[in-house]
């Protein structure tokens, strides 16, 4: 459990373009503290989970949603989907989003096919 939360605080706080040093000076934690629960090293209290989760703007319960992947497992974990997901939204045109969007599709339909006929 302690591995799914801090992956979950990890993915949100890049989604936010956060660094590590920016959350913990938001709790008072320091860099390497927060480096620690991001990698399930340390159990977070509830009180600080709970300070974390203001400053990360979820509510608590936002940790322990989903399912309990492993960061090399999953690929909705890694730095470089948690920064295209954040580049995405920040696109206020719905139809330029639509249009990476069903680019990016076709382009993995296009490489799942490749590897087919490998």
């Amino acid at each position: 459990m302690d591995i799914h939360v801090g992956l979950r605080i990890r993915q949100r706080r890049i989604l936010l373009g956060m660094n590590m040093w920016n959350l913990g000076a938001a709790v008072g934690l320091s860099f390497q503290m927060v480096q620690k629960y991001e990698v399930g090293i340390n159990s977070i209290s509830a009180s600080r989970l709970v300070e974390v989760a203001k400053a990360l703007d979820v509510p608590p319960s936002f940790f322990f949603e989903g399912p309990r992947p492993r960061a090399k497992d999953n690929p909705l974990y890694t730095r470089e989907t948690m920064v295209l997901v954040r580049a995405y939204t920040t696109i206020s045109n719905s139809s330029v989003r639509d249009s990476i969007a069903k680019t990016i599709q076709a382009i993995a339909a296009t490489a799942r096919s490749n590897r087919r006929r490998s």
